[in-house]
C-alpha cells in the first residue's frame, strides 16, 4: 500500500499543511519528551522551568509553533 501527498507550495494553506506533515515526527518526539521527562511527578519544576524546557525542546527539534498554527 502506498500513499502520495501532493502540495501546491505556492498556496498558503498547502504550504502550511506540508510543513505540518514534515514536522509531525518532531512534534511527536517533543510531546513524548514533555510527557515523560518534563511533566513527570518525580521532577519538581516551577512553571517557568517547564516553559523553558518546552521551548528548549522546540528549539532542539527546529519547530516554530507560529509556522504550524498560523
Amino acid at each position: 500500500m502506498k500513499a502520495t501527498l501532493e502540495f501546491d507550495i505556492n498556496d498558503f494553506d498547502d504550504r502550511m499543511a506540508h510543513y505540518r506533515c514534515v514536522k509531525a515526527l518532531d512534534m511527536a518526539i517533543v510531546l513524548w519528551e514533555i510527557k515523560v521527562n518534563i511533566l513527570n511527578p518525580k521532577h519538581e519544576l516551577t512553571s517557568e522551568e517547564i516553559a523553558d524546557k518546552i521551548n528548549e525542546l522546540y528549539h532542539q527539534h527546529n519547530i516554530d509553533i507560529d509556522q504550524i498554527i498560523t
